[in-house]
């Protein structure tokens, strides 16, 4: 039962568009088969199955577990279960931790990718229970295991996943490490922006999470760039000339970027809906982009701000009307929370309606007063003409994530 709703509800779920090589179904399913066979059908012991498809297998039904839990769970029976079937999948990647890659052989490691694949399940599992406490802990294993070990065939697609996860989380971060810029990063940093991916697996991030790997690419880059010039802010020094070039070059890119611009090569064209979700998606993530850039690297106009907040809201607000629509018979599917998460923190009072009023309502019990827009004017002009960031104090996104810590669920 457990495994069922896994695979015909929460794997749809988790996807933002339907899509059949999404690894929800994928690469996760097929592992847990792998690790559940001992226990399902007594073809030996668990212990016989290596330890990263057991872990991906428990994950699996703690994520389901949760799912099915909802806001009622008398005597919290069903939490205790998803937590004893998540205690048992960390146990079990632990042990996939300890193998030593010398003493793993090719019969025993048929997918080798799926010590890489346990990781992501148990961040799967943080955003269905909610609590999300051990998220970077979990990220923080993917990189051990990408140091570690060879993979196979799955390496790339799971790589992109692991690499998006760090750059959706670093945003939600209030307190990201301050770093001086190098003249020799000018061209480096920005080859991301003129230099397109040529990675086929990169692509998948259109269907895992409604975004492109070209949007993924300035999302990494405004949050390097808003730590270089957190330094030279800090430490009151003027900022290099090209740093404040790169600057200006990325946040022209992200203002002109256009959907039209976008192959959408893993979208079936040939389904009108479906492209129309994906596009919307896609455009959620491109108008909250020009949000973060400007709340981390360069003030803009509140009008201007107001403009990229509606945007989002509209782009979310037409994915839920197709979604109600009559024509639509997919299985539901969530949208990613990012998009309404960076544009909710910077709504004006009345510009929170359907669109980002509930990601609103629970930040605005975090974060106490708000800043009035007189107040947030005159920090615009007290730094007019220059980069330095307002997210140093004055802007509400920082101020939110710092009575909060972080808020990694903006990632699920």
């Amino acid at each position: 039962m457990l495994m069922d709703n896994y695979i015909h509800n929460v794997a749809n779920v988790l996807q933002p568009i339907l899509h059949p090589e999404n690894p929800y179904s994928s690469i996760y399913v097929p592992a847990a088969m792998r690790g559940s066979m001992d226990l399902l059908f007594g073809v030996g012991s668990v212990a016989a199955a290596p330890p990263s498809y057991v872990a991906i297998f428990y994950s699996l039904l703690a994520a389901s577990v949760f799912h099915l839990r909802g806001r009622a769970d008398p005597g919290r029976q069903l939490d205790q279960l998803g937590m004893k079937f998540r205690t048992k999948a960390f146990q079990y990647v632990r042990k996939a931790f300890q193998e030593s890659p010398a003493r793993v052989q090719p019969q025993e490691h048929p997918n080798p990718d799926a010590a890489m694949a346990a990781i992501p399940t148990l961040i799967t599992t943080d955003v269905m229970e909610g609590r999300m406490v051990e998220y970077w802990i979990h990220l923080n294993g993917c990189d051990q295991l990408q140091r570690q070990r060879n993979y196979g065939e799955s390496r790339r697609q799971l790589n992109t996943i692991y690499s998006f996860l760090v750059t959706l989380s670093n945003t939600t971060l209030y307190d990201l490490l301050e770093l001086p810029w190098s003249e020799d990063e000018f061209l480096s940093d920005l080859q991301m922006l003129f230099v397109p991916s040529t990675t086929a697996d990169d692509s998948s991030l259109e269907y895992t999470y409604g975004i492109t790997s070209t949007l993924a690419s300035m999302m990494r880059l405004t949050t390097k760039l808003s730590q270089h010039i957190s330094f030279y802010a800090s430490c009151d020094l003027p900022l290099p000339h090209t740093l404040e070039t790169a600057c200006r070059i990325l946040g022209k890119h992200i203002s002109e970027w256009s959907v039209s611009s976008e192959p959408l090569s893993t979208i079936d064209s040939s389904d009108p809906v479906r492209l129309s979700v994906a596009k919307l998606h896609i455009l959620a993530f491109g108008h909250a982009l020009n949000v973060y850039y400007h709340t981390r690297i360069r003030p803009c106009e509140p009008h201007t701000m107001a403009f990229y907040v509606n945007a989002v809201a509209e782009d979310l607000q037409s994915i839920e009307v197709i979604k109600k629509s009559q024509g639509y018979r997919r299985p539901l599917s969530a949208s990613v929370m990012w998009p309404g998460f960076i544009a909710a923190c910077e709504a004006m009072p009345s510009q929170r309606g359907s669109g980002t009023s509930r990601i609103y309502g629970r930040l605005r019990k975090m974060s106490g007063p708000q800043e009035t827009p007189g107040s947030v004017t005159q920090a615009k002009e007290e730094n007019s003409g220059s980069l330095r960031p307002l997210f140093l104090g004055h802007y509400k996104y920082i101020r939110l994530l710092f009575g909060f810590g972080t808020i990694e669920s903006a990632c699920g």
